[in-house]
């Protein structure tokens, strides 16, 4: 899947604003803002207060 693929190229554990989300979204799609809630809807990510990490793997919508 492609949004695993993207997420993939993330570091676990780090916590992201949403600026640096949308920016690493835009080196491969340019509606980064439907991207980054797909990332949310299956659950690769949880954003809470404008800040994104990652879930663990097992919670990843297949």
């Amino acid at each position: 899947m492609v949004l695993e693929h993207l997420v993939s190229k993330l570091e676990k554990g780090r916590k992201y604003n949403e600026k640096e989300i949308n920016d690493f979204i835009k080196d491969f799609h340019e509606d980064f803002a439907t991207i980054r809630r797909e990332f949310i809807m299956h659950q690769f990510m949880f954003r809470e207060n404008q800040i994104y990490e990652l879930n663990p793997q097992e919670m990843w919508a297949r």
